[in-house]
């Protein structure tokens, strides 16, 4: 899925905590703490951890792709050390690369808008801004919906 694949595994519950702590910085946008670790439960989601806890992404909810076309990209968080190192966007493609081979046909985002670095991340690796959502968070702040199409890189 990756050049390197050994760098890829499935969270366990080991990594519960590094998963919890990382969500601290989503505060901005509601109590994600607890957001993401009913997602990390949830049978649905898939948990990726990246590398020596470089970072973590979720992927979801995994409904059989011919009644939905669309997986979500729900979480993708790059360990502070590792950020503009292209560790987002190796992320990004394992992401489309999982979808692809689950069948899906597009990739969707949500990122806040006053989130210039994912916004950034997201364009590079191929998104578009579908539309703009206001109060999309619990929190009350406005996301950017983003799409892109599995079978492009």
């Amino acid at each position: 899925m990756d050049s390197q694949p050994d760098l890829w595994k499935k969270a366990e519950q080991k990594d519960r905590d590094f998963i919890r702590k990382a969500s601290e910085e989503f505060t901005i946008f509601g109590p994600y703490v607890e957001i993401i670790d009913g997602w990390f439960r949830d049978p649905w989601v898939e948990t990726w951890i990246y590398g020596d806890q470089k970072g973590f992404l979720m992927l979801g909810p995994f409904f059989p792709s011919f009644f939905c076309s669309i997986l979500d990209v729900m979480v993708i968080y790059v360990s502070p050390f590792w950020r503009r190192r292209g560790v987002g966007k190796t992320m990004l493609e394992f992401a489309r690369v999982r979808a692809e081979r689950k069948g899906y046909r597009f990739l969707r985002a949500h990122v806040g808008c006053e989130n210039q670095a994912a916004f950034k991340l997201f364009k590079k690796a191929g998104f578009k801004v579908k539309r703009k959502i206001e109060g999309y968070y619990p929190s009350g702040l406005s996301a950017f919906e983003f799409f892109k199409e599995v079978n492009s890189k």
